[in-house]
C-alpha cells in the first residue's frame, strides 16, 4: 500500500530520510545541502513536509516553503530506490499542496553535479531558469521553475 502523509521534520521517519539524503548529497556534490534549509522552513503557515510510505515503510520525502505570495520552493526531495516511483509521487503531491495554497509557480535548486536530480526534475516538467535568491551567485547551483 502506498500512502503520502503530512508530517513534521522532527518525526523519526523524516530524520532518517533527511540523514540519508544528506549523506548521498555529500558523495555527489561535497555538500549536504543543509546550508539553505532550516526545519522551520517547512513549519510555516504556507509550507508542508511530506513522507511517502510503501507498506508502512518510509521511502520518500519532500518539502514546500513560501518564497512569495505567488511562489513556493521545493526543498529536500529524496526517494529511496524502489519500483513505485515514489519521488514522482512526492513531487506531484507537493505540487497539489502548492495549488491548494494558491501558489502560481514553484522553484527549486539542485547542484550542477547532481545529474540524476536534474534529469528527474526535467522529466517532471521543471524548466531550467535563472538562479534566484541565495543561489544567485552560487556557481554550482542549477535552478528550475514550473508554472502551476
Amino acid at each position: 500500500m502506498i500512502e503520502i502523509r503530512k508530517t513534521t521534520m522532527d518525526s523519526e521517519d523524516a530524520k532518517a530520510l533527511i540523514q540519508e539524503l544528506n549523506q548521498i548529497l555529500v558523495k555527489i556534490t561535497g555538500d549536504d545541502g543543509t546550508t539553505h534549509f532550516q526545519q522551520t522552513d517547512v513549519e510555516q503557515e504556507r509550507s508542508v513536509f511530506l513522507i511517502g510510505y510503501i507498506d508502512g515503510e518510509p521511502f520518500a520525502c519532500g518539502g514546500l516553503k513560501e518564497i512569495s505570495q505567488e511562489c513556493g520552493e521545493i526543498k529536500r526531495i529524496y526517494a529511496r530506490k524502489n519500483q513505485c516511483q515514489m519521488g514522482r509521487r512526492i513531487i506531484k503531491a507537493l505540487e497539489e499542496e502548492a495549488k491548494r495554497l494558491n501558489y502560481q509557480k514553484l522553484v527549486l535548486e539542485t547542484r550542477i553535479q547532481n545529474e540524476h536530480a536534474i534529469s528527474f526534475y526535467e522529466k517532471n516538467g521543471y524548466i531550467h531558469c535563472e538562479k534566484y535568491g541565495v543561489y544567485r551567485n552560487n556557481e554550482n547551483a542549477y535552478c528550475f521553475k514550473k508554472e502551476l
